[in-house]
């Protein structure tokens, strides 16, 4: 049971957007996610035992945080202030010898409005020989559909055509917990230093699928362009944090921390907020060539990627000759997404689509919080898309039942994040797991190699109990049972509906 969450976020059952749009981003998941890559570190979760108990692992730390230590806060402490519980952890923390101490806050703290800075600088006072402790500022946090920063984001995205990189996007993400703990290192740990030239920091967050693999050759690409990776944050010791500040360039996934950085250490960066911009053999180029071009080594950048793309050029012919002797559906909910999508399997896979389903629940517009005016440009992104990709393209949105098997029936398999919940259909669908992004020619390669085994095995699986529970068409994939709706319905009013 340890690894049963990671074994269905990995393999599909269940995918990661499950968990944003049905679950609370609780920010102590994302702030015990960052602590925990950091060798050395104590998580000090200051609230009630529960939390300390629950938050060992999540969804979001792939191994059960055993460091974590909670200070135990009852009635009594919310009543009369858990100053005294907190010094005492980190007394007994200390006594530890670890790199680094980090206090973590709690909804129960914050309902106290515990001072938690406050109590950290004046232990850090009292115990001068004690390791660095660091506090992390609390952040409100909501159901995501009512962030305006999503929504935002989202028109920001629609508004650009998916390409908003660099320093442009103007959306801050708050509330999980994850930039909070950068913030904190930041502010608490980083120093100033002499900047090395040619040296970058990479935020060591969400990049696709396998990211410990994608961040490897993101690091490996770099160096034979004589670029060196300076830290990777937060997974690195507590001493590289302090050196920090020597890199001449950050590459962030989330902004925040990079713009305090920049701030305090004159660090620019880069935000590359959409990996979905970085596909097939141009994609892998430009993201190169932008960090190159920041940091005054195109040259090298280029005669580096034209070497690997030669050495992979020929295997990428024959994949995707493969590819193409099949057709494909698109099926999916990532309404914002399909325009990027559609380039990607016709262009850069050579995955001819026949049709694309565009699957949406009827509630879509009011929950996600979109005007009007967003709603048409989303629509006018896909039709641009097929017209510029493949005219061909019949485009469905919201296709009945009997519509969406009559066309499913007519291709060779399923792609697509939507095409999960069109198992019971019985045509093949190829698993979003093969579609993962890749930063560097040999990984796009590898890429393609995965998909060609899932298209060369494919098959129906219309035979497995899976396929016939009968899913909720406005809350996949939760089935169309009673108990099950009445308690998303009431979730529903508790969260998505509170102002």
């Amino acid at each position: 049971m340890k690894r049963y969450y990671e074994q269905r976020l990995r393999y599909g059952v269940q995918g990661i957007d499950v968990l944003h749009n049905y679950a609370l981003n609780g920010k102590i998941t994302g702030a015990l996610a960052a602590v925990r890559e950091i060798p050395g570190c104590i998580p000090v979760l200051h609230g009630p035992i529960g939390c300390g108990f629950h938050y060992r692992r999540s969804t979001r730390t792939p191994a059960p945080v055993y460091e974590a230590v909670s200070t135990h806060l009852t009635d009594a402490d919310v009543v009369f202030g858990g100053e005294e519980k907190l010094v005492d952890v980190l007394e007994r923390a200390a006594a530890e010898h670890p790199q680094l101490i980090a206090v973590l806050p709690t909804c129960v703290t914050d309902v106290m409005q515990e001072d938690i800075d406050g109590i950290v600088r004046r232990f850090r006072a009292t115990h001068p020989d004690a390791p660095p402790v660091i506090s992390v500022v609390s952040s409100a946090f909501s159901h995501r559909s009512s962030s305006n920063t999503v929504v935002d984001h989202l028109k920001e995205r629609v508004a650009a055509k998916g390409r908003v990189y660099g320093k442009k996007s103007k959306v801050e993400y708050r509330g999980c917990g994850f930039v909070e703990v950068l913030e904190a290192l930041v502010d608490q740990v980083m120093e100033a230093q002499t900047v090395a030239p040619g040296t970058v920091n990479i935020e060591a967050f969400s990049w696709g699928d396998d990211s410990a693999h994608a961040m490897q050759s993101v690091i490996d690409t770099l160096r034979r362009m004589g670029i060196e990776t300076n830290t990777v944050l937060p997974a690195a010791s507590a001493d590289e944090i302090v050196r920090a500040p020597r890199a001449a360039l950050n590459i962030a996934r989330r902004m925040r921390w990079a713009r305090r950085m920049e701030e305090r250490f004159g660090t620019p960066y880069l935000h590359f907020s959409n990996l979905y911009e970085w596909y097939g053999t141009e994609g892998i180029r430009d993201f190169y060539l932008t960090i190159a071009d920041a940091l005054g080594c195109r040259s090298a950048a280029e005669r580096v990627l034209a070497e690997e793309e030669h050495a992979v050029a020929q295997e990428l012919r024959e994949l995707r000759a493969y590819l193409g002797k099949f057709r494909y559906g698109l099926v999916s909910a990532s309404f914002s997404k399909i325009p990027e999508l559609i380039q990607i399997y016709e262009r850069e896979y050579n995955m001819p689509l026949d049709f694309v389903a565009l699957l949406l629940p009827p509630d879509y517009e009011r929950t996600r919080g979109l005007d009007a005016a967003t709603m048409a440009q989303m629509h006018e992104n896909i039709r641009a898309a097929i017209r510029s990709a493949a005219p061909h393209i019949d485009l469905y949105v919201c296709p009945d039942e009997g519509t969406l098997a009559a066309r499913a029936a007519g291709v060779d398999a399923l792609v697509g994040s939507g095409a999960q919940r069109c198992e019971h259909l019985g045509t093949p669908w190829i698993p979003s797991m093969y579609d993962r992004r890749a930063f560097s020619p040999a990984d796009y390669r590898d890429v393609l190699k995965g998909l060609a085994r899932a298209v060369e095995r494919r098959r129906g699986k219309k035979h497995l109990l899976l396929s016939r529970l009968r899913y909720s068409a406005e809350h996949y994939p939760m089935t169309d049972e009673p108990n099950a709706l009445a308690s998303r319905e009431m979730w529903d009013r508790m969260w998505r509906m509170r102002q």
